[in-house]
């Protein structure tokens, strides 16, 4: 099986992902987009859990395409929002998903 590497941008609008051979030769890649909600002037949030769900989307859809035939994944690359920040508890999980109740009704 042939050298491959995927990388990840997760941006503002959607999920980039990209499959190239182990010589740097792009194989395929695909953009799942996900929502902004803005719910006051000013204001803007995502569901960070719509970021994992469209990497795995795109993943599956690179690795699934002809292009990716015979190659395996042996590296993975990530880049992510250039001036955001995402805080999560001790977990590891977002503690204000879109759509709980919003940080007014818990404070």
């Amino acid at each position: 099986m042939k050298s491959g590497i995927l990388v990840y941008d997760i941006g503002t609008t959607s999920v980039k992902s990209a499959l190239f051979t182990g010589t740097g030769a792009l194989a395929g890649s695909v953009s799942k987009p996900y929502k902004t909600e803005y719910p006051q002037p000013g204001w803007a949030e995502q569901d960070p859990d719509l970021f994992w769900e469209a990497a795995v989307l795109g993943t599956r859809e690179l690795l699934a395409s002809p292009e990716a035939a015979g190659l395996g994944v042996e590296a993975i690359g990530l880049t992510g929002h250039m001036n955001g920040c995402l805080p999560v508890d001790a977990a590891g999980r977002p503690p204000h998903p879109l759509g709980r109740a919003s940080w007014r009704e818990r404070v």
